[in-house]
């Protein structure tokens, strides 16, 4: 019997070689809770991996109310998303430096 799979979601892949880069388990933890808000904000708005994306949940964070230090955390988060979206080759090296 064959059963379908539906293919994985290319950035929750990217998401996992991500975090697997990442050495200490605390920050690990945090880079998956913010990765996995930043791609469910982008799901609910269809939004694709864009600098415009980007820029705009920050905003959405700035409107919430949180730290700034607890921003930085979480784009830095997205930037290592985009690093090994690079690597992975799925992501053009330009367009992640923006």
């Amino acid at each position: 019997m064959n059963t379908l799979v539906a293919a994985p979601d290319p950035l929750t892949a990217v998401k996992n070689l991500a975090l697997a880069a990442v050495s200490s388990p605390l920050t690990r933890a945090m880079y998956a809770r913010a990765l996995d808000d930043f791609l469910a904000w982008c799901r609910e708005r269809h939004a694709s991996f864009t600098r415009a994306a980007v820029l705009e949940y920050r905003g959405h964070l700035e409107a919430a109310g949180l730290a700034p230090a607890s921003i930085n955390q979480k784009l830095s988060a997205i930037r290592k998303l985009a690093s090994e979206a690079v690597y992975a080759g799925w992501l053009d090296a330009a367009v992640a430096q923006r």
